[in-house]
């Protein structure tokens, strides 16, 4: 589904400002062109622009620990607490994986003209270069 590149933006912005900065490594610009909001999002790859789009590359990979980091990874955190209304907690057989995202943004968005639905895929980047998707995902 092609969504309005305006939405997307918004989404973007939103998570822009929606994380904290835990202080990893600046992403590589490649590009005079890439406005300074972008270096903010400390967790991509790469981040270049052609002129016309920001293309943020990053593996989605967060920087804070958790049980779902393979046991020997530093950011592995073990957890056998409760959940909600006392529940114990049950992990799920997902695991934190690298992929490979492309995030292309437009340096200059315009309002489409016809909106739809955005696709259940990841819709925007945070900070710390994790996607985040729609409500659906």
């Amino acid at each position: 589904m092609i969504y309005s590149s305006l939405h997307f933006f918004c989404l973007l912005a939103f998570g822009l400002v929606s994380c904290s900065d835990e202080g990893t490594a600046d992403p590589i610009a490649t590009s005079s062109e890439v406005p300074e909001i972008y270096l903010k999002i400390y967790g991509a790859t790469s981040i270049t622009s052609d002129g016309t789009y920001v293309t943020i590359k990053t593996t989605g990979v967060p920087d804070h620990k958790s049980i779902y980091y393979a046991s020997n990874s530093p950011l592995y955190e073990n957890f056998s607490g409760t959940t909600f209304g006392g529940n114990n907690f049950q992990k799920n057989p997902n695991m934190i994986q690298t992929f490979s995202y492309s995030f292309k943004i437009p340096l200059n968005p315009s309002k489409a003209s016809s909106v739809s639905a955005t696709p259940l895929g990841a819709i925007g980047v945070s900070l710390n270069g994790v996607p985040f998707y729609n409500q659906y995902a």
